[in-house]
């Protein structure tokens, strides 16, 4: 039988203001058993842990930029308070318990206008995974042997700061339609940090409109990414779907040369209405590598121009010459196989995505590289505080 126990209960509340401790009645069976009722924490509304909402939500919106230490220093010169690093990561953890939730909740996007082009684009990012207590319980006993002044302590390389996981992202966006030339792009990949940017010499690029990002470390049995790959897939076919409902908009499909995620494309590829576009900074970086194979010798200035021309070929539609250029010049060099290696892996992407880089993409308005998905992993790669229930 429940009911209300004799003695007032207190809670502790730690809220922008600073601490405070709230006496109220419960209700329950007995003295030490499970409270069944506390109507004043409902009628008030307050969270289970004995930090405020808005507490929360301005140090887990700093965790995200920075690391909890900081975290706390941040809150500790503004507000005075104190937030341990356990206490912001059990936020972190309960917070991860509501993601299904939020995206089931999520309102539907706006459909895109006029000439607006719907694109999607995804890619992987490693992700270091924080240790459980198991794993610290054996890598660091609590053993007064194993102690050591912190002067003494050194930092650990960073190779060795935890194992990482990947996760799946990805990103869908409207955007207007932005014809360009090949020359126009060259500029802008090449501009010498003197230079004028493009938007001080010519109209502002188009913005991507309506931008949503999603990412994903789900795993299957085996330990393999296909569930974190599907749950990417399925979204990136809802976006598309609430964009693009009347199937008049042109639907684009922005990605690096990994295979895996082009396999998730063809999910997506079902019509045959998506038009694939491989993203032309991962396709210049194999050709930065191809030319310094050819040309050792030469300084980076000096390579700077024969790579420039060899994008520009390549935005052209010249493809195919310029792998058969690689190809001559590795064998008219003699160049061992070890040599050749980066050459030849060049041919190799760009041969196996040469469907991926039509000349008519820039002339029609088409993104060519995917910026935002890659601002998304740059962003991951120092943000986020992974954990396994975080979606």
């Amino acid at each position: 039988m429940v009911k209300r126990l004799p003695q007032p209960h207190a809670r502790a509340y730690q809220s922008v203001f600073g601490a405070y401790e709230l006496e109220r009645y419960v209700y329950g069976s007995r003295e030490g058993q499970k409270l069944e009722s506390i109507p004043l924490d409902v009628r008030l509304q307050l969270p289970e842990s004995k930090f405020s909402y808005l507490l929360q939500d301005w140090d887990q919106s700093l965790a995200v930029e920075i690391p909890y230490t900081e975290v706390n220093k941040i809150l500790q010169r503004i507000l005075g308070l104190s937030v341990s690093v356990q206490s912001l990561e059990r936020t972190n953890r309960s917070l991860g318990q509501s993601v299904e939730s939020y995206w089931d909740n999520q309102v539907e996007v706006e459909p895109a206008q006029g000439a607006q082009l719907v694109v999607g684009t995804a890619d992987g990012k490693g992700v270091v995974m924080r240790k459980s207590a198991e794993e610290k319980a054996v890598d660091e006993p609590n053993d007064q042997d194993t102690y050591k002044p912190a002067c003494m302590e050194s930092k650990p390389p960073k190779s060795h700061s935890g194992k990482q996981k990947m996760a799946i992202l990805g990103a869908a966006y409207s955007i207007e339609p932005n014809p360009r030339t090949p020359e126009e792009v060259l500029e802008s990949l090449f501009r010498t940090p003197d230079g004028k940017r493009p938007e001080q010499t010519a109209k502002p690029r188009p913005k991507p409109l309506c931008k949503h990002l999603r990412a994903s470390l789900q795993r299957d049995e085996a330990d393999t990414l296909q569930p974190a790959r599907e749950e990417i897939c399925h979204w990136l076919a809802d976006e598309y779907r609430q964009r693009n409902p009347c199937g008049t908009h042109l639907q684009i499909l922005i990605m690096d040369g990994e295979e895996t995620l082009w396999e998730m494309g063809e999910e997506l590829q079902r019509d045959g209405s998506l038009i694939e576009i491989l993203d032309l900074l991962h396709a210049s970086s194999y050709v930065w590598k191809a030319v310094q194979a050819l040309y050792p010798q030469q300084p980076i200035h000096q390579q700077i121009p024969l790579v420039k021309e060899r994008i520009g070929r390549i935005l052209r539609g010249q493809v195919q010459g310029v792998m058969r250029g690689f190809r001559w010049q590795a064998t008219h060099q003699q160049l061992s196989d070890s040599q050749r290696k980066p050459v030849d892996k060049a041919c190799g992407y760009l041969e196996k995505n040469a469907h991926r880089m039509h000349q008519d993409y820039l002339a029609a308005g088409y993104p060519v590289a995917s910026g935002v998905i890659e601002g998304a992993c740059r962003h991951m790669s120092t943000a986020w505080r992974a954990r396994e229930c975080v979606g």
